[in-house]
């Protein structure tokens, strides 16, 4: 059996690297981090199978490092239950969450005992076997022409599509640093080979050529491709901001996506992504101090001195580039998965320990019996829920699947299916309600709508509004879910009285849990617009330019509300502003400067002067004006009971902030009045 065990650890060496699972809702990264928790179920059932098999001559390996995994271990168990249950759920499935560590930490306990000394080199060869094919796959696709991407298998189905960044670990950045790694180890293996013309040296030299231009390509594409990131001042602003609120804890693991909400400064909005959340930081080092707080810090310093401490390891570059790479660089599994490998075979001595432990006058040991009970237990429970977490994903990519199909009926019926395999996701919530929601709208539009129809849109809707606020329950920290319960009463106004006020109601606690965030403070303002609270509104829209001062439709707003308020000259400077920002080929342009010529003229009448603006650069964005809000009728009846949002909650948000702060009651009658215009949306 031990055979088969060291042969298996083997195989994974291979497998790994280059899995992705194309049937799931994120097969690179979903995807290894579920083969990494099952591979290593099958890994403990093959270790329980050999050390049973020993009978009174087993042994359990320890190496140096396993005290500190322990310790770590401990520490994101704590941090998990502190986690809203939707968080759990996800922190068990994300890469780098806590569902990766303790894979990581089954697979070190497993490397442990397949005596890393005795099968480094075998090991190592396999695992360059992997950097091979990588290598080769990333040269098919540098010399493919451009014309032949995207390149996808199966056309109904695209269980594979690939384009000019694809690579087998799922970003260029991860499969640079996974071959500079090997190439790193296969130089160090090659100069201490004395065979200079054996045929291992030709073989390793061989290897080594392979990997070595995978890497300097792998390079050469990131450095042309580039790749979209969280920029340095922005994550470290990021955590520093988190560690003034909650130094010991951070914001829980797996959890980053509310600090960057709550923290992340006014000038991201200048960056070309500063519409896109990102879930990891800039770097290792303050993705985990932001997420676990001052006691990641310290269990990284003890663990920085213990490593030092091994400068004559034959791997120690290995080692250090490793630790620098998974610190320095964004969260990655693949990267982790090497570090916690390598550390396995070279971080310090092994210690091995015998399996006994007796009991009772005849002295029984018991080791096996105990250690036979919590390994099956482990395996069946974590098999359980892995399973589920896979069905629902599986459900959920064959729903997008049907949605871009427009089979809405197929897409409403799967998305079930996954909610039942995984209730606690909230993101499944709410990619469920805007389904509801959309099926409703569309049932709508039908003319002379039979009674059969306005029931089912009147469940939709129900239904739409029942699974968002069941995504803000589950995590009620998250801006996102209160966004999206805003946009679904939004969307209610004029079918159901209340709408307005829950929708307000609904965003401002968004506003509140992502203060940099100018698109929910426009949804904000276009509500208060529409109800001719122009005062509010402008200070609304005022808001908005605060945190993007170059967003375009946020001056066509703010010139609107100006404008009905009868501040005819600050009207002007406004939209003038935003013809600015819209390019000048676009419709937008022409439209919005028709807009400025009238408004100009009719403020030439009144003061005979304009105020000149200086001419900046245009940003590719674009001017929408929306439809007044909706009468209430009753051709749909919708109950209205239970349908307010649940009571806002005290988030991590910052004791003192710049930030202006967010509005404290909802509108007050609100109420339409056909033929108001509103601006409002965002380019």
């Amino acid at each position: 059996m031990k055979k088969l065990f060291n042969l298996y650890i083997k195989i994974n060496l291979v497998l790994f690297p280059l899995f992705f699972l194309p049937i799931v809702s994120g097969s690179f990264s979903f995807g290894k981090n579920w083969f990494l928790f099952i591979s290593s179920l099958v890994g403990l059932v093959f270790w329980l199978i050999d050390f049973l098999s020993q009978k009174n001559q087993a042994k359990i390996n320890f190496g140096r490092g396993f005290g500190f995994f322990i310790v770590f271990l401990l520490w994101l168990t704590v941090s998990y239950f502190r986690l809203s249950p939707s968080l759990k759920s996800t922190t068990l499935s994300d890469p780098g969450g806590f569902g990766t560590f303790m894979s990581l930490f089954i697979w070190y306990f497993l490397w442990l005992q397949s005596e890393p000394k005795k099968s480094w080199s075998s090991n190592f060869l396999f695992l360059t076997i992997a950097g091979i094919v990588m290598s080769l796959t990333s040269l098919l696709v540098f010399i493919m022409p451009d014309s032949s991407f995207p390149l996808v298998l199966t056309q109904d189905n695209p269980l594979l599509v690939i384009d000019k960044n694809w690579s087998f670990v799922g970003s260029i950045l991860v499969e640079a640093v996974f071959l500079l790694f090997l190439a790193i180890e296969n130089g160090r293996l090659m100069a201490k080979s004395s065979q200079k013309g054996s045929k291992s040296f030709i073989l390793g030299l061989f290897k080594l050529s392979i990997i070595s231009f995978g890497t300097i390509l792998s390079i050469y594409r990131l450095f042309k491709i580039g790749w979209p990131g969280l920029d340095y001042v922005t994550g470290w602003l990021v955590t520093a901001d988190t560690f003034k609120n909650s130094p010991i804890f951070g914001v829980g693991i797996g959890n980053f996506l509310r600090a960057f909400d709550l923290f992340r400064p006014f000038s991201y909005n200048t960056t070309p992504w500063w519409n896109q959340r990102f879930i990891v930081s800039s770097s290792g080092f303050f993705h985990y101090w932001t997420e676990l707080g001052i006691v990641f810090v310290i269990f990284l310093f003890l663990f920085t001195s213990r490593l030092l401490k091994l400068k004559k390891s034959t791997a120690y570059i290995s080692i250090i580039f490793l630790f620098l790479a998974n610190l320095i660089l964004p969260v990655n599994i693949v990267s982790l998965w090497l570090f916690a490998f390598i550390l396995s075979q070279k971080f310090g001595n092994l210690f091995t320990t015998p399996a006994r432990l007796n009991v009772g006058e005849q002295k029984i040991n018991i080791t096996p019996i105990l250690t036979t009970i919590l390994v099956i237990l482990f395996v069946l429970f974590g098999s359980f829920v892995s399973t589920k977490k896979l069905l629902a994903r599986v459900y959920l990519r064959n729903s997008l699947l049907a949605a871009s199909k427009n089979d809405g009926i197929s897409t409403y019926d799967l998305q079930i299916k996954a909610i039942s395999f995984d209730p606690n996701w909230a993101e499944l919530r709410r990619i469920y309600s805007q389904t509801n929601i959309g099926l409703a709208q569309a049932l709508s539009q039908q003319q002379d709508l039979p009674e059969a129809d306005k029931e089912k849109i009147s469940v939709l809707l129900q239904q739409a509004i029942r699974e968002a606020k069941d995504a803000v329950s589950l995590d009620q920290g998250s801006a996102t879910y209160w966004n999206n319960l805003g946009s679904i009463y939004k969307s209610l106004i004029g079918v159901v009285e209340g709408a307005p006020d829950w929708a307000l109601e609904s965003f401002q606690q968004a506003s509140v849990l992502d203060q940099a965030d100018p698109l929910v403070r426009m949804e904000m303002g276009s509500l208060y617009y529409s109800a001719n609270q122009f005062e509010n509104a402008d200070r609304i829209f005022e808001e908005v330019l605060l945190r993007k001062s170059d967003f375009a439709n946020g001056w066509y707003n703010w010139a609107h509300t100006a404008k009905n308020m009868n501040r005819l000259a600050d009207a002007v400077t406004r939209l003038n502003q935003a013809v600015l920002l819209v390019p000048i080929d676009s419709a937008d342009y022409e439209n919005a400067s028709k807009e400025l010529t009238t408004w100009r003229e009719e403020l030439e009448k009144l003061t005979a002067a304009s105020q000149p603006q200086e001419q900046t650069e245009p940003d590719v964005q674009t001017l929408k004006t929306a439809e007044p809000l909706p009468t209430v009728t009753d051709e749909i009846d919708i109950p209205v009971e239970d349908l307010e949002p649940p009571q806002a909650i005290s988030s991590l948000a910052p004791t003192s902030t710049e930030t202006p702060s967010p509005i404290e009651s909802p509108i007050e009658n609100l109420e339409e009045e056909t033929g108001d215009f509103m601006p409002e949306g965002g380019p």
